[in-house]
C-alpha cells in the first residue's frame, strides 16, 4: 500500500488499502490508514468516498488521534458541500465532549470561523436552538445579531447583543456587542462652538477590526493593547481606562 501511494498509483493503493483493512481491522496502523484513504479521496475531489471512509473511522476507531483528525476533515468536507450547519454542530459537540485532545484549539478555531463567516440566519438560529449551552453561544448570538442588523431587523438584534454583554465568558465579544449597540443607538447631537465638551484624560481609544475578515487580528491586537495598558498602569501608578470601537474590517 505504501509503495503504491509513493509511486502515485492511487487507484491501486486504495484497492490494496481496503483489502488490508477488511482482513486486518485490528492492526495498530489501521486508523491512520483509514484516515489516509479519506484524505486521498478528498484531495482527488471525491468527497462522497472521503466521507464514507471517515464514517468507517467513526464506527471502528473512535477516540484516537486519527479519529480526531478525521473530525476536522469531516467538518471541512461538510462545509465545502454546503452543509456548514452540520459541520458547526459536529465540532461543537466534540468540543463539549472534550474528545478532541490536542486538536481542540484547531477545532475551536474552525468552529469560530464557521459561526463568523459561513452560517447564515437560519443556520445560526438552528445552532442556538440545538446547542443553547455551547461555549460558542455568545459568538453565535453576536453573529446572528450582525446578520439581523444587515437585514434591517435591529429590534431582533438588540436582545441578542444584550445577552452577549451579560455573558462573563464572552471576553472580547462583549466589546463587539457594545459597539454594535452603540451604533444602533440614537444619533449623537452635533456639537456647537458653545457646547460644553467633557474630555476624559484617563481614557485611551482603540479602533480595531473586531468583526469581518480581519477579526482574528483585531482580537489579538486588542488583547495586546489591554496587556500594554495594564503594564503601563502598574509601572506608572496610573489608572487609564480603554474605550474600544469596531472598525468592522
Amino acid at each position: 500500500v505504501d509503495e503504491a501511494f509513493r509511486q502515485g498509483d492511487s487507484a491501486r493503493a486504495r484497492v490494496l488499502a481496503v483489502e488490508f483493512l477488511d482482513k486486518h481491522p485490528d492492526y495498530k496502523g489501521s486508523p491512520g490508514l483509514r484516515l489516509h484513504l479519506a484524505r486521498n479521496y478528498y484531495e482527488d475531489s471525491r468527497g462522497d468516498l472521503a466521507l464514507h471512509h471517515l464514517g468507517k473511522l467513526d464506527e471502528d476507531y473512535p477516540g484516537g488521534e486519527a479519529w480526531r483528525s478525521g473530525q476536522l476533515l469531516r467538518a471541512l468536507l461538510l462545509t465545502e458541500r454546503g452543509r456548514s450547519a452540520e459541520a458547526a454542530l459536529l465540532l461543537d459537540l466534540r468540543l463539549a465532549e472534550n474528545s478532541m485532545g490536542g486538536q481542540s484549539e484547531q477545532a475551536r478555531s474552525q468552529l469560530a470561523d464557521l459561526i463568523d463567516h459561513e452560517l447564515g440566519l437560519p443556520e445560526l438560529r438552528e445552532f442556538l436552538l440545538r446547542r443553547p449551552a455551547s461555549d460558542e453561544s455568545s459568538r453565535a448570538k453576536l453573529s446572528l445579531a450582525q446578520r439581523l442588523i444587515g437585514a434591517n431587523h435591529p429590534e431582533e438584534a438588540e436582545p441578542l447583543l444584550d445577552a452577549v454583554l451579560a455573558d462573563p465568558r464572552a471576553g472580547t465579544l462583549r466589546d463587539r456587542a457594545r459597539s454594535l449597540l452603540t451604533g444602533m443607538g440614537a444619533e449623537m447631537p452635533i456639537l456647537t462652538e458653545t457646547a460644553d465638551v467633557q474630555v476624559r484624560l484617563d481614557l485611551v481609544g482603540v479602533l480595531v477590526p473586531l468583526s469581518g475578515r480581519f477579526s482574528v487580528y483585531g482580537e489579538a491586537f486588542l488583547e495586546g493593547a489591554r496587556m500594554a495598558l495594564s503594564r503601563h498602569n502598574a509601572l506608572e501608578l496610573s489608572n487609564l481606562d480603554m474605550a474600544v470601537a469596531d472598525t468592522q474590517g
